[in-house]
């Protein structure tokens, strides 16, 4: 079934029995919070030398590309597979833009957060810390809304849950330790 992230934007399909169109769109998800935690580390690591429109900047040309490059991969595998010039129909090109779009949704948010910080409401070292908090919410979110319905134990739905925050924990900490 597919269900919708409470952070905007479908998390699945519009056919609820395609498991490959929610498997995309949850891969798209996880791939563009993991992006969008490692840019965010990476701004707040020199928040001394950015400004509030730079991080901006930089969140949406990371995500916006991030887009372009997953449809782009995602059109040229449908083309690949099929061998046709004419190989992408209307139903399949819907898909694949909803499933990319999933890095496009991802920012929303945290630019969200950035964009309040023009404002004085707080600085933009608090609005980065919230962002990156927005992300790693998202990715509980995300994976809380997959494993919601499976037939794991808990204990494994929890596990997968946890595994995703630990993912972006070391996301976060890499860049702590490298920079």
């Amino acid at each position: 079934m597919a269900s919708r992230s409470r952070f905007g934007g479908r998390l699945g399909s519009e056919h609820p029995d395609d498991p490959g169109a929610f498997a995309g769109a949850l891969r798209e998800r996880i791939y563009a919070t993991l992006t969008g935690v490692a840019v965010l580390m990476l701004l707040l690591i020199h928040v001394d030398e950015e400004s509030t429109w730079s991080a901006v900047v930089s969140v949406v040309l990371a995500m916006g590309t991030l887009w372009i490059a997953s449809l782009f991969s995602e059109l040229l595998a449908h083309g690949v597979v099929r061998n046709h010039p004419e190989y992408v129909k209307r139903d399949v090109r819907s898909e694949i833009f909803s499933t990319a779009g999933q890095s496009l949704v991802t920012m929303v948010v945290p630019v969200a957060l950035l964009l309040v910080s023009l404002t004085g409401l707080w600085g933009l070292r608090t609005a980065l810390i919230l962002a990156i908090a927005s992300l790693m919410l998202t990715l509980a979110t995300a994976a809380i809304f997959a494993v919601r319905n499976t037939a794991f134990p808990f204990w494994a739905r929890a596990a997968i849950v946890l595994g995703e925050l630990a993912l972006g924990g070391i996301v976060i900490l890499g860049k702590i330790l490298t920079h």
